[in-house]
């Protein structure tokens, strides 16, 4: 799911890091590391970072939303090391500086708007951040309703609608559930020195969304 560092959230509160103007990157984070929101620099996170990207290119920060051009070349593995997210941070060469300011494994949350019966087959969600893939298993995380979800059909970002396998349980408004976004591809283990693109999201989540 998309983390946002405490401090990271700070730091773009008081100024300090600058999201469409400071040299901000991404790496992959072996999974090894399990993500601690007091984690202020990229030292802290205990592990090596396997490949670092350039700094982002065409960067935007508007209404709340910080996006960038996906990554086609430029963020090539180190080492053949699994991997289960990619780390958002403001470059410092010096990593005990380096500001984090999120944690990505490529899941997200959505909120169900409007309550369903049990064995129907389509739920009203609040809009999706991103896409979901034809029979994706969506986990309830809180609310009343069945513990997973399963799509019968793709979803696409921004969408209201899921069309679902029968429904085992009554869901109510409010229960949130957690999904893989589609094409979600942590964890893996690249190879070394194997280029890894990195593709954002086409809704309107873009890389991030504060608040």
């Amino acid at each position: 799911m998309e983390r946002l560092f405490t401090k990271g959230i700070q730091g773009i509160g008081d100024g300090s890091i600058d999201l469409d103007t400071d040299d901000i990157r991404v790496a992959l984070c072996p999974s090894s590391y399990t993500y601690d929101d007091t984690d202020m620099y990229v030292a802290d996170l205990g592990v090596t970072l396997n490949g670092r990207s350039a700094n982002l290119a065409n960067k935007s920060f508007t209404d709340g939303v910080f996006d960038a051009d996906d990554i086609t070349t430029g963020l090539t593995a180190t080492a053949n090391v699994a991997c289960n997210a990619l780390i958002l941070y403001k470059y410092n060469a010096d990593d005990a500086a380096a500001r984090l300011i999120a944690y990505k494994d490529g899941r997200f949350r959505f909120k169900v708007a409007a309550a369903a019966s049990s064995g129907g087959t389509a739920v009203t969600v609040d809009p999706l951040p991103d896409a979901i893939a034809s029979g994706a298993v969506a986990t309830r995380i809180s609310g009343t309703g069945p513990a997973t979800i399963t799509l019968g059909a793709a979803a696409s970002a921004d969408g209201r609608s899921l069309t679902v396998s029968a429904l085992g349980d009554n869901v109510a408004a409010d229960a949130i559930y957690e999904v893989d976004i589609s094409g979600n591809p942590f964890p893996f283990s690249p190879g070394a020195g194997q280029n890894v693109p990195v593709t954002w999201s086409s809704g309107s989540g873009r890389i991030l969304r504060l608040g």
